[in-house]
């Protein structure tokens, strides 16, 4: 940070970082086991036993310039900043996977899990790219480089009203090559570079004191990630897995509202909302190659939306406090989603629905207990998060669905003395489960065809996962 003159400042940043994984010979293996309608078999083996060795770099390189002038023109005061931000992000990934195929003799025996020995395993099966050949293309080199510059001018028209507004201009390339040979690969080698003027604005209006309004209105970008633009191709028994070369930035258009009141130091009342139009959507689906095949890719969505309402609330009486905050939001989207007819013909259809991972309510309610004087800050919370969509299915009306979930924990720190603190925190004190679903009528309770765990008739669940209480405490220390 630097004081040029009396009016002006200039800050700058240049940033290195890199981030490495390895995860050498990871195996997995699949059993088959006949489950209901009788006695239930022994799990056997007679699928391909895989082992995969994946290492991947993510190296990024970045640096930032801003220069202000903020002085009094015209009896106003106004703000002008302008400043340069470039980054260059690249990743080296490699990926080598190889397939043992169970032997099975003559006799047709088939070994059951307990019996497993090097012996069994008489094939290496890694001939196809998708198994582990030299040329896999999930074996790349691809890169993102940003150049970003903007301007802004934020002017206080009077004490109540204040305009900030600006545009900032971004220039990315994307680039990537894969291990395959470009002659016979269809994007095996490939670079796309584009430009986005994103301007916005935002107005403030003091009430009162205590009270103010704000306004916004501004753009923004969604760039595609590596993993979704690379060409890779994972090969699966129903459909293929593949990257998309082909694949459109994301961008959206955001309007924003907010009414705030603070009737002190501590209190505060907001009320928001806001609207978002999310042009070119990255959603992941179903699409046929010709007529017989089908891949899931990631593929640009037409349109997307998304609306809500927002309220935060924090209270305080002496060292007691409440706080608490709850968000709706509504979202669609509609997909490319398979359908099988009644002669089990897969057809291509569409399915509207919300945006992945979105949750239509989300909310939480603290109890908070703060006193400057001992030096303790305490905070007793429980998260609410709604039902959302966890993964999108390729077949209409199968997707996965997240239960809603409640989790609850403690936080306190306690000022030892000059520059010490002690912190402890307990999560997910309730142990809360996390629970997938598919919303269709369940045939799994009961009968034949009954499964473990199902407790309901109007879903079937697919998934459900634990993780235990998590504590960490120690003592931090602060110059």
């Amino acid at each position: 940070e630097h004081t040029i003159l009396e009016y002006f400042k200039l800050t700058w940043s240049a940033v290195y970082s890199l981030a490495k994984q390895d995860r050498p010979d990871w195996s997995e293996y699949q059993t088959a086991q006949q489950v209901g309608g009788g006695p239930d078999s022994i799990p056997h083996l007679d699928i391909p036993f895989y082992r995969i060795w994946t290492r991947n770099s993510d190296r990024d390189y970045s640096g930032y310039i801003n220069l202000s002038y903020s002085r009094q023109l015209s009896g106003q005061y106004v703000t002008f900043s302008a400043g340069e931000m470039y980054r260059d992000k690249s990743r080296k990934n490699h990926y080598n996977e190889w397939d043992l195929i169970p032997y099975v003799p003559v006799s047709g025996f088939i070994p059951f899990v307990g019996q497993l020995s090097p012996d069994l395993f008489t094939n290496f099966n890694g001939a196809s790219a998708a198994e582990g050949s030299p040329v896999n293309p999930l074996t790349y080199n691809a890169s993102e480089k940003i150049l970003a510059y903007y301007a802004e001018a934020k002017i206080l028209i009077n004490k109540k009203f204040s305009i900030l507004g600006g545009v900032r201009i971004e220039n990315t390339e994307q680039g990537w090559k894969t291990a395959q040979d470009p002659k016979i690969a269809d994007g095996a080698v490939g670079t796309v570079s584009y430009t986005d003027i994103l301007p916005s604005l935002h107005l403030k209006y003091k009430i009162s004191d205590k009270q103010n309004i704000r306004a916004s209105c501004f753009s923004a970008v969604n760039r595609p990630g590596f993993y979704e633009y690379v060409p890779y191709l994972i090969r699966g028994d129903n459909f293929n897995m593949t990257g998309n070369p082909n694949l459109k930035h994301a961008t959206a258009n955001n309007f924003d509202f907010r009414y705030a009141y603070f009737p002190n130091s501590v209190d505060q009342i907001l009320i928001g909302a806001f609207y978002k139009r999310i042009i070119n959507p990255i959603e992941n689906a179903i699409i046929f190659n010709g007529t017989s095949s089908a891949a899931l890719k990631p593929v640009n969505a037409n349109k997307a939306i998304n609306y809500g309402i927002e309220l935060a609330v924090t209270k305080y009486w002496g060292h007691l406090g409440i706080s608490g905050n709850y968000t709706y939001t509504y979202s669609r989207v509609s997909r490319f989603k398979l359908l099988l007819d009644s002669s089990f013909v897969n057809h291509q259809t569409t399915e509207t629905g919300p945006l992945g991972g979105q949750s239509p309510h989300i909310g939480n309610i603290s109890l908070l207990y703060k006193n400057p004087k001992a030096g303790i800050n305490a905070q007793l919370a429980l998260v609410y998060t709604g039902r959302n969509l966890t993964l999108i299915a390729p077949f209409k009306g199968l997707d996965y669905w997240q239960r809603s979930t409640s989790q609850l924990s403690f936080s306190i720190e306690k000022e030892l003395f000059n520059h010490f603190t002690f912190y402890f925190k307990a999560n997910n004190i309730l142990n809360t489960p996390v629970l997938v679903e598919i919303l269709k009528p369940n045939i799994y309770k009961t009968g034949k065809f009954a499964l473990p765990y199902q407790t309901r008739d109007d879903r079937v669940m697919v998934q459900k996962d634990t993780y235990g209480q998590h504590f960490s405490f120690g003592i931090r220390f602060k110059n």
